[in-house]
């Protein structure tokens, strides 16, 4: 539902168009409740006739996104220390006849089918500790970390102690590789620090698992694996970047005004840019400015967005720099003489 505060004023809507000039060329004035059924951005202004002037006021460009998931999700950062005494909201799944995964205070999430109590002491074993749906839908560069440990009766770690992950959709899990990857020989309580790129599942929604796995009962081979700090994050996308930096500039040494180049360290993100904060516009070339102006800019891939940020370029026929302070703001033991200066350009 769209609504204006402004009396007899109209409002017209797009999920297209950005600027005001084109929402309202557009011609969809808004009359009853919009219906949504996917991700979509929703621009909208308010126009008002003032007949006694015979002009539109036409308000600033406002927008509202609205984000469907395909399953019920958790956001980022996602976080389950195994400290706390709960697993959070990971679940199992014991393909077993003993309980594989236990906590302990100190140590995390402890997976292990050994028991002196069982017969055989070692007990054939899959069982997996499954994360919630974590949603990686407005993810930049995810990653997933974590620490663990093994003690050396494992007799083959990098298909004993494994990691996995799913993304909504998906029948198969698939295998991540890990330190354990590459364990041949197994010392004592070895520990690991896991930093896993999750880049190519930007967009989707995954669930991370640990599986335990001892194909056979026996005597040897129920290792046991300590794993806490589980942590699922993303990056914040790369803001505009403004060159020349905003600041204060001579007439003269810029007498067709300045050239305001917009850049963003991520190549594939496209940047949009305002001069009145509301009202943006893709950016494809450099910016002339001639007059004071205020700069706004965010970059976007797909549906993820940086923080807006902005730059003021100030054009003059001469500049007054600040007032400068000798000494520095600060606490002194003995008196100072404060010397305040100026300087002209």
């Amino acid at each position: 539902t769209l609504s204006s505060s402004t009396e007899g004023a109209v409002v017209y809507y797009s999920t297209t168009a950005t600027t005001a000039t084109d929402i309202i060329s557009q011609g969809n004035v808004y009359q009853s409740p919009i219906a949504v059924s996917e991700q979509t951005t929703i621009y909208a202004v308010t126009v008002y006739h003032d007949s006694h002037a015979n002009r539109d006021a036409i308000s600033g460009v406002r927008q509202a996104q609205y984000k469907f998931t395909e399953v019920e999700s958790v956001d980022l950062p996602y976080s389950c220390p195994f400290t706390d005494g709960t697993f959070g909201d990971f679940t199992s799944e014991n393909n077993s006849n003993v309980t594989v995964w236990t906590l302990d205070e100190n140590y995390g999430a402890k997976g292990t089918s050994y028991s002196s109590s069982y017969s055989p002491s070692n007990q054939a074993a899959d069982s997996w500790l499954i994360s919630p749906w974590i949603n990686l839908t407005d993810a930049y560069n995810p990653t997933l970390t974590f620490n663990h440990s093994i003690n050396k009766y494992f007799s083959d770690p990098s298909t004993q102690a494994t990691v996995w992950i799913k993304a909504y959709g998906d029948t198969e899990w698939t295998k991540l590789s890990t330190s354990l990857d590459n364990v041949t020989s197994v010392s004592n309580w070895t520990y690991y620090n896991e930093n896993i790129d999750l880049s190519a599942y930007e967009g989707k929604n995954i669930k991370v698992a640990f599986r335990y796995y001892l194909s056979t009962s026996g005597t040897s081979g129920a290792g046991t694996w300590e794993i806490q700090n589980f942590l699922v994050s993303s990056e914040e996308l790369p803001v505009p970047e403004f060159d020349p930096a905003g600041g204060a500039y001579l007439n003269d040494d810029y007498p067709n005004g300045v050239s305001v180049t917009l850049t963003c360290d991520d190549e594939d993100a496209e940047i949009y840019y305002s001069t009145d904060g509301t009202n943006f516009s893709l950016y494809s070339s450099p910016i002339n400015v001639t007059s004071s102006t205020t700069i706004y800019a965010y970059s976007k891939i797909g549906s993820r967005q940086s923080t807006t940020v902005s730059a003021s370029y100030r054009l003059a026929d001469y500049i007054v720099n600040d007032v400068v302070f000798s000494p520095a703001t600060g606490t002194y033991k003995q008196d100072q003489t404060c010397q305040i200066g100026r300087a002209h350009v």
